[in-house]
């Protein structure tokens, strides 16, 4: 038996997505996967879904009508669900009966929300993932990198444990509201920028552009330059902050390309990846850096938080 919903409207932008092609980088796929990967699990633990189940990332408003009983989590920033146009919790577990349409709506246009269904997704893998890449038309309901259209259906197997009740306190969401500066990890390349040109950069704010997306956010403020016009193309990490010609940096996100030839002056921390992935054209981002050492610590504490609260809940 299987249980279907159909999306009735996508609203700006609406994509599956899962963990993504983790170690698939080498093969030339990007590493895909959730912009807020936080928001994204703790949507799948309210379903009692596995980690890296698929979800639908939306970006926007949107309708979708649920053809049998459900079991759904909504979870991101400044989201709202409702249910038959009576409003819901977006932070706990929602059980639907046949024929029920949730609304999901957000604040911040262009900021993204996870919505999770508990069950067995029934899409075609591709290199090991469901995710979608419009850029490299891959991934997505007909393993062609489209995003999601009205009149759309996903099938969706059930899980053996049906119409679990949980709450996840807004407490442990990223501080998506927070103005604090971003931390950064200085990259192997950070040298190549002078003492001056550091000093501008992290005295002084960037604003994200609308010239941003899953592959990356522009940004834009006072110009640096490293100085260095050639280099070799290398690997590129999540959260990686390149700078081009012209001075602008970008940070590097989820449908990144695998290779690169620009300097990276540094490294969004995980951490602060989530409140960063959130940002919308206009969001002003300043910067600081921090060392590995401190950013691991830091990282490690939030995770172990994570884990404890999955334990005990």
């Amino acid at each position: 038996m299987t249980i279907s919903f159909t999306i009735i409207n996508p609203g700006f932008l609406s994509l599956i997505v899962d963990a993504g092609r983790t170690g698939m980088q080498e093969q030339g796929f990007s590493g895909s996967g959730p912009l807020d990967v936080e928001a994204f699990t703790f949507a799948n633990w309210l379903c009692g879904n596995p980690e890296g189940n698929p979800c639908i990332e939306i970006a926007g408003d949107a309708n979708i009508r649920f053809e049998h009983s459900a079991t759904i989590a909504v979870c991101g920033p400044a989201v709202s669900l409702a249910v038959n146009g009576e409003p819901a919790s977006e932070l706990a577990t929602a059980n639907l009966s046949a024929g029920d349409e949730v609304q999901v709506s957000q604040q911040l246009a262009g900021q993204r929300c996870y919505l999770a269904v508990q069950g067995a997704w029934q899409i075609l893998e591709i290199a090991g993932s469901v995710c979608t890449v419009m850029r490299e038309k891959l991934g997505g309901p007909g393993g062609d990198g489209k995003p999601l259209h009205a009149g759309d259906t996903i099938q969706v197997v059930p899980a053996a444990q049906e119409n679990i009740s949980r709450i996840l306190p807004a407490s442990m969401l990223a501080p998506y509201a927070s103005d604090a500066p971003v931390d950064m990890i200085p990259a192997y390349q950070h040298d190549m920028f002078s003492s001056r040109v550091r000093a501008t950069f992290y005295s002084s704010a960037y604003s994200v552009t609308p010239q941003s997306d899953r592959m990356g956010y522009r940004l834009s403020g006072p110009a640096i330059s490293s100085g260095f016009e050639a280099m070799r193309s290398e690997g590129i990490n999540c959260g990686s902050v390149q700078v081009p010609a012209d001075g602008q940096p970008i940070i590097m996100l989820a449908d990144r390309q695998t290779l690169g030839g620009y300097p990276k002056i540094g490294v969004i921390a995980p951490y602060d990846l989530p409140r960063v992935a959130q940002s919308v054209p206009g969001t002003t981002l300043t910067f600081n850096p921090v060392e590995p050492e401190n950013a691991r610590g830091t990282w490690l504490l939030r995770q172990a938080r994570i884990d404890n609260f999955f334990r005990n809940n």
